[in-house]
């Protein structure tokens, strides 16, 4: 998710999460469920897009975002260690909403310990540690 001045909206994973616990990650992240609802990909992947909406509402709290505004990218296969018990080896879709207003935002904590807006210049001091 982009704010309108092109910052990425970025969430701290809480600290009570099975797998990675803290750690800064995308705006939000989920998968469809098991039904047609979710898991039709006609219409420019709206189950997909459905998905996304009852994430976006039960991680952050934005309630029933159109459709419309979220574009679906692409999608790719992800698998990444946590801790050396727990990972995740998924399929996963990009989706990405423009020029979101990060004031509709309500954390639930048992998702997100803390939401942080980072502009192209503090992302890549993040991604490189420094």
């Amino acid at each position: 998710m982009f704010t309108k001045d092109g910052s990425l909206i970025l969430q701290r994973r809480s600290a009570t999460k099975v797998t990675f616990p803290l750690l800064w990650t995308n705006s939000c992240c989920s998968h469809p469920l098991w039904n047609e609802y979710e898991m039709c990909e006609e219409n420019d992947s709206v189950g997909i897009r459905r998905a996304a909406q009852r994430k976006l509402e039960h991680e952050l709290g934005i309630k029933a975002l159109p459709l419309d505004r979220m574009k679906v990218m692409g999608r790719y296969i992800y698998k990444a260690d946590s801790d050396g018990n727990w990972g995740e080896y998924e399929l996963d879709y990009a989706i990405i909403i423009l020029d979101f207003d990060p004031v509709a935002i309500t954390p639930n904590p048992e998702e997100i310990e803390q939401i942080s807006i980072v502009n192209q210049s503090k992302l890549r001091k993040m991604v490189q540690g420094t």
